[in-house]
């Protein structure tokens, strides 16, 4: 389980996150909406340890890590690519499974560069690749088989239909593996699909939160930040 327990930050304007206190159990699939500035990609960076916190702690399965998830049982999709553009697809999660202590065999990462199908520009530098190629890549780092938590920052944006599909099919296999997923989405109608449970923030600060498969993500919305 991951327990986030008066988790804080404050930019120097005076937005931020929190107080945030939640628990979010293994097996399940929890979409953080709200409009920008809301403190979504806040809330993401601290947990990938992006961002300090200033104040709370962080802990899976009860053990606290101050205020961030060990880098070995995370699997992260940042909003903003943090790819190497000198790497190729084949190099770049090669290095993400080094930096984890995990490395990987030739079945291993070729089973990894085909979950996105990425195996059929493995060997050409990121640099060189398409802006929904580059994503392809990112995705496939962030499912991370050995994570207990998956954090993807608009995993949506920049994808075509059938990376779109496959996506589906990750998160629902992820979940069903026991990992614990975050997602955070302006795709409202996906969120709906794919979710257990959608928290809504306003302010950097827990809004609402929808009852299992309500199918009522738009809705609230509506009523939360459009006054409708």
């Amino acid at each position: 389980m991951l327990r986030l327990d008066n988790l804080q930050y404050r930019y120097p304007g005076g937005a931020g996150l929190g107080p945030l206190t939640y628990d979010f159990l293994p097996g399940s699939v929890y979409a953080i909406v709200g409009p920008n500035g809301a403190g979504k990609s806040t809330l993401f960076n601290i947990l990938a340890g992006l961002l300090p916190s200033q104040k709370g702690i962080v802990s899976v399965d009860g053990t606290a890590s101050s205020a961030r998830i060990p880098l070995p049982i995370l699997g992260f999709l940042p909003e903003t690519s943090l790819l190497n553009p000198r790497f190729t697809p084949r190099q770049a999660l090669q290095f993400d499974a080094a930096m984890r202590g995990f490395p990987l065999s030739s079945t291993q990462l070729m089973s990894r560069l085909e979950t996105f199908g990425c195996h059929d520009f493995a060997d050409q530098k990121i640099t060189s690749l398409s802006q929904g190629m580059a994503k392809r890549v990112a995705l496939a780092i962030a499912f991370q088989p050995t994570a207990s938590v998956l954090i993807l920052d608009e995993p949506l944006n920049g994808i075509d239909t059938q990376t779109l599909i496959q996506l589906r099919e990750r998160v629902l296999e992820a979940r069903e593996s026991g990992q614990t997923l975050l997602i955070s989405s302006h795709i409202l109608s996906f969120v709906d699909e794919v979710t257990d449970e959608i928290l809504f923030l306003s302010h950097g600060c827990l809004a609402a939160r929808t009852p299992t498969h309500a199918g009522q993500a738009e809705q609230i919305y509506r009523h939360l930040f459009m006054g409708m």
